[in-house]
């Protein structure tokens, strides 16, 4: 365990404060660089439900782990950076920037 994992450890209950919730968004930001996609994918249940952006909706953690690791293949030099917005009872809302080189077309991408 490291850590991080340490840190963000709420003994089994939702994060109840601002910084309790913090310290867990920046600790999935840890798991995207360099890719822990067994550590990912630890924090969904198997029926999840993961709607992202542009992509069809995923359901379940075969598909999640199917998408994670498609992206890594394509992405070279990945940077992100995560920051927590919205702690309201058991959700949680967090912004993100990201950037990397994608190895099919050697273009900078930015998300």
């Amino acid at each position: 365990m490291s850590s991080t994992e340490i840190e963000v450890n709420t003994a089994g209950r939702n994060r109840q404060t601002f910084e309790e919730a913090s310290r867990l968004v920046k600790y999935v930001e840890s798991l995207f660089m360099p890719w822990d996609f067994d550590a990912l994918l630890a924090g969904f249940t198997d029926d999840c439900i993961v709607r992202y952006a542009e992509f069809p909706e995923m359901h379940g953690k075969e598909e999640l782990d199917k998408f994670f690791r498609g992206r890594a293949l394509r992405q070279k030099d990945c940077w992100l950076k995560k920051d927590l917005r919205l702690l309201m009872g058991d959700m949680i809302a967090n912004t993100w920037n990201c950037g990397w080189i994608d190895l099919q077309t050697g273009k900078n991408m930015w998300g």
